[in-house]
């Protein structure tokens, strides 16, 4: 801490194994995340030059949800010569490219320790330094060369309107055969394509409201002209079959339901009729609800729970049709090929993979949310973990030796 280097060399060759050892506290921290808490370049060079564990040692994380590592600290911390010497390590800019274990990017980083600390200028040099570093890619084209500087202090750009909207950089990691495995590289990929669409359900509202509307009338109509109509007068002597319905102790209703007596019948499925029909037109309803209440269709929550409302209308507007198909075609009727029970089964499986999928996605931005929550903790507050009080310097002067 104190950036005596001599005396860590001396210790270094006393018991070179102890460099490997962390620190007992929350963040379970390593020395060469102290030394760039404490802004020791020196030392830092000391210890990674000495390091032989192949990289395993140079990029270990410590801190919250996952951790961080020494380069993405160094960017949260804004210490550009630090940044320059980690990015000139081989073993360490193998690895560079990614997210850290709060889901997050390079860019990301920078984006939020900027806004927390309301310095956009040395981030601009940082982005200079990742894309001199081929870590990220430029917006522009190459042969644009005037506009690059412009391009990147629109992304960093301390307007209000874009700090108060939270305007995420999307920017494309570069994978590049050197500094990303396969297994990496399919992760962000996944990633990639598990995102949330910007503005899909803005740009699909009108659409939304239409098909919802649609199924609210399907629905409403099935119950009030029910399959098989309802009965005409009050009847006291009727029979399905072997099973009587009607009697002067049941009385069969006028304008009630004709196939909602004889519920005895193992064969009726008039009840589930009912019960599909109903759960489908409650959920087409939530959604022209949530599409004309002014919910904020940008919020995510306000996404996954409109996606995962239509998903439910469609699968029991699916069962509708499957449990009215078994009431009005009479068993000895019945196609002998399940092939509708086939489709149907199809259908739920690919109502179950969309579902699925939405919640993915939802439960990605949850992690994200919650993970980039921690880091402007971590910058505003100086902590370097979610739970340790532990300060660290926001300079970048030159090391004390």
């Amino acid at each position: 801490m104190r950036g005596e280097v001599e005396v860590l060399q001396k210790l270094i060759d006393k018991n070179p194994e102890s460099t490997y050892v962390k620190v007992e506290n929350r963040s379970k921290e390593t020395v060469l995340h102290l030394c760039i808490k404490h802004n020791r370049l020196e030392c830092l060079k000391l210890l990674v030059e000495g390091d032989n564990s192949n990289g395993e040692f140079l990029n270990s994380r410590a801190g919250c949800d996952g951790g961080v590592t020494i380069l993405h600290l160094a960017l949260m911390l804004r210490q550009i010569k630090t940044i320059r010497y980690l990015l000139s390590v081989d073993a360490i800019k193998a690895e560079a490219i990614g997210v850290n274990g709060m889901s997050l990017t390079m860019l990301d980083v920078i984006e939020y320790s900027s806004i927390a600390r309301d310095e956009f200028s040395r981030s601009l040099e940082i982005q200079q330094i990742l894309i001199d570093a081929g870590l990220i890619k430029r917006e522009n084209n190459e042969n644009d060369k005037p506009n690059t500087h412009v391009a990147v202090a629109a992304v960093v750009s301390p307007n209000p309107r874009r700090v108060k909207k939270k305007k995420k950089l999307h920017k494309r990691v570069a994978s590049s055969e050197k500094g990303s495995t396969p297994a990496r590289r399919c992760w962000i990929k996944l990633m990639e394509w598990l995102r949330y669409p910007s503005n899909w359900v803005v740009e699909t509202r009108g659409m939304l409201m239409v098909v919802a509307t649609m199924i609210s009338t399907m629905t409403f109509q099935a119950v009030v002209n029910p399959p098989g109509g309802v009965w005409d007068h009050n009847d006291t002597n009727t029979a399905f079959g072997n099973i009587t319905v009607c009697n002067e102790t049941s009385v069969c209703k006028a304008g009630a339901a004709v196939l909602s007596y004889g519920t005895d019948d193992p064969y009726n499925y008039f009840p589930g009729f009912i019960t599909c029909n109903t759960i489908s037109f409650l959920a087409s309803l939530s959604v022209t609800l949530l599409l004309v209440s002014g919910f904020p269709l940008h919020n995510r929550f306000c996404t996954w729970l409109l996606s995962m409302s239509m998903c439910v209308t469609l699968t029991f507007l699916a069962l509708t049709y499957l449990t009215v198909l078994k009431l009005i075609v009479p068993p000895d009727h019945a196609v002998d090929t399940p092939i509708y029970e086939i489709f149907f089964y199809i259908w739920i499986a690919l109502l179950v993979i969309a579902g699925v999928m939405h919640t993915i996605r939802f439960l990605i931005w949850v992690t994200k949310f919650r993970s980039k929550l921690c880091l402007k903790n971590m910058i505003s507050t100086g902590s370097f973990s979610c739970n340790d009080a532990t300060r660290f310097e926001e300079i970048d002067s030159p090391a004390v030796v």
